[in-house]
């Protein structure tokens, strides 16, 4: 079941909570952008949620979820590929500690684990695929970062998707199709977390939710 929805003024995300205060009675999906009616408001025994509707191939639907280590490109680089290879070798610690921040202190071995598949795919040989998109790639092929690896840092277990337009994994950088630069946090129960922007760089850091959170509690 899905709680939050952009607010259709603004495009912030916000729980359903929020709509029912405001009387606002729908919200549009983060992932699809449809319009969700507010449903079991006044129904025993459900809790409010946002529907869909029926017969939409939302990403945010349980049977609906994409497999990215699946995606091919829909072009192929392979000198690119022998410098884009060494280029994040030479960066393997930015790199990771990117993917450590997206993922809630993400292990060392949910690392080498996305790793060895972006290697069997030789996403390096994406054409156009550039350094920065590494570490937001990687976190999408971790099937669940799950709370009880890291319960100080995770409030629930969660995974990432891609735009549901994106049907090659290269439409996610060259621009040839309306989706948006960036990847979406959900939570296992298929609710929406957080949208992240992906930058042009890897530096400076991403800094970890955590830390941030933390900083607000230092006389700094």
């Amino acid at each position: 079941m899905a709680f939050f929805a952009l607010d259709p003024n603004t495009l912030n995300l916000k729980h359903i909570d929020w709509f029912q205060e405001h009387r606002i009675e729908q919200g549009l999906c983060a992932v699809c952008g449809t319009k969700m009616e507010i449903r079991a408001a006044h129904t025993p025994n459900t809790a409010t949620h946002f529907w869909h509707g029926r017969n939409i191939n939302c990403l945010t639907i349980t049977k609906n979820r994409v497999r990215y280590e699946q995606l091919a490109s829909s072009e192929y680089d392979d000198e690119q590929a022998l410098i884009l290879r060494a280029q994040v070798r030479h960066n393997l610690y930015e790199v990771y500690l990117t993917f450590h921040a997206l993922s809630d202190v993400g292990k060392w071995q949910e690392f080498k684990d996305a790793l060895y598949l972006a290697d069997q795919m030789n996403i390096w040989r994406y054409k156009g695929l550039t350094q920065a998109f590494v570490p937001y790639i990687l976190v999408t092929f971790v099937d669940l970062f799950l709370q009880k690896n890291n319960p100080h840092f995770r409030k629930t277990d969660f995974f990432f998707i891609l735009s549901p337009l994106i049907r090659t994994l290269d439409q996610l950088w060259n621009n040839t199709t309306q989706a948006k630069r960036s990847i979406i946090k959900m939570s296992s129960d298929f609710n929406v977390i957080d949208i992240i922007n992906i930058p042009d760089d890897i530096m400076p850091l991403r800094r970890p939710s955590w830390f941030d959170n933390s900083m607000k509690n230092l006389l700094v």
